[in-house]
C-alpha cells in the first residue's frame, strides 16, 4: 500500500526592501515613459524585463502582510468627547 506524503508548499521569498521596491518602480515608469519612442527590439526586451521585475518586487511587497515596525504609523486616540448625558436625567452635561 502506497503512502501519499503532501509536500509541504515552498516559503515564499521574502519581500523586497522598500528602497528596493521604490527603486525598481521608479526605473520601470522611466523606461514606461519611452515606449512610444523606441523600436529597437532588444531596447524594447529590455523596458519589459524592467516593467516585470517591478510587478514582481510590488506583487511580493503587496502579498506580504507584515511590514517592519518603523514604517507603521500609530494612530492617535480619538478626541474626548465634548458634550455627555447626565445619567438618569437626560440632560446634556457640557
Amino acid at each position: 500500500m502506497e503512502s501519499m506524503v503532501e509536500a509541504e508548499p515552498e516559503p515564499q521569498p521574502p519581500p523586497p526592501p522598500l528602497a528596493d521596491l521604490i527603486l525598481s518602480l521608479e526605473q520601470a515608469t522611466h523606461m514606461a515613459k519611452q515606449l512610444p519612442t523606441i523600436s529597437d527590439p532588444t531596447y524594447l526586451l529590455h523596458i519589459y524585463s524592467s516593467l516585470h521585475q517591478a510587478h514582481h518586487h510590488l506583487s511580493n511587497f503587496l502579498s506580504t502582510p507584515q511590514f517592519p515596525n518603523s514604517n507603521r504609523r500609530t494612530l492617535s486616540p480619538p478626541p474626548p468627547a465634548t458634550s455627555r448625558c447626565k445619567s438618569g436625567t437626560g440632560k446634556m452635561m457640557i
